[in-house]
């Protein structure tokens, strides 16, 4: 009895561990999180959820920029009220994430965006 309990528990207990580190994570969670970041004004946060190449293709001091800047206009519109995730495609490494962003204010804003797997973790292009 005591053998059938744990090969029920192991496996629940594993899927919560990773459940909870976000292991099942998706592009189209990667990117909630990096808008959610933003508005929180945490863009060290944010820029670590972009992709090396993108970060070597601006530059850390023009990315924070750009990014500092997204913060600001989330500010302006009285922060995030929902993300909807309206499509994920991935092939391979690579994703593509549609959906819109919906403001405190009251106005909408869609996005594409697309992903790179690096590492094992999904990150804005």
């Amino acid at each position: 009895m005591k053998q059938s309990r744990f090969k029920i528990l192991l496996p629940l207990a594993a899927a919560l561990t990773f459940g909870a580190c976000g292991l099942f994570g998706g592009p189209g969670k990667a990117t909630k999180n990096f808008y959610y970041a933003l508005e929180a004004g945490r863009v060290d946060e944010a820029m670590e959820m972009v992709s090396n190449q993108t970060k070597s293709a601006l530059g850390q001091q023009k990315l924070r920029g750009v990014l500092s800047d997204v913060t600001r206009k989330i500010k302006q519109r009285g922060g995030i009220a929902s993300i909807e995730v309206a499509s994920e495609e991935i092939t391979g490494d690579i994703a593509d994430v549609a959906g819109t962003i919906k403001y405190k204010d009251g106005t909408t804003e869609s996005f594409n965006q697309k992903l790179l797997k690096e590492k094992g973790d999904w990150k804005l292009e």
